[in-house]
């Protein structure tokens, strides 16, 4: 099941979903944001540690949409935005 295409919006999965959901769910960010999504961009904006305020760690940093597309992520920074998404600290390996 893919949760994430270009100009859709990234929806919860429901919560007895596999682990197969989650990893698809986080490539599918991964993908829609090397596609300068405008939703992925927000996802990894509102939700990576890497654009929160260290000082808030809730409250997304004043970034561009440029200055995100700028950072260098891969399948671990899709992931952890996924789990922080659910509220999760982290994706344990």
């Amino acid at each position: 099941m893919r949760t994430l295409r270009k100009d859709m919006t990234f929806s919860a999965l429901p919560f007895r979903s596999s682990l197969t959901a989650y990893e698809q769910q986080a490539d599918d960010l991964l993908a829609a944001w090397r596609a300068a999504d405008p939703e992925a961009l927000r996802v990894f904006r509102e939700h990576h540690p890497r654009f929160l305020d260290e000082r808030i760690p809730w409250l997304p940093r004043r970034l561009s949409d440029a200055e995100v597309r700028a950072v260098r992520l891969d399948r671990s920074d899709a992931r952890l935005a996924t789990a922080r998404c659910y509220s999760f600290d982290s994706w344990p390996h």
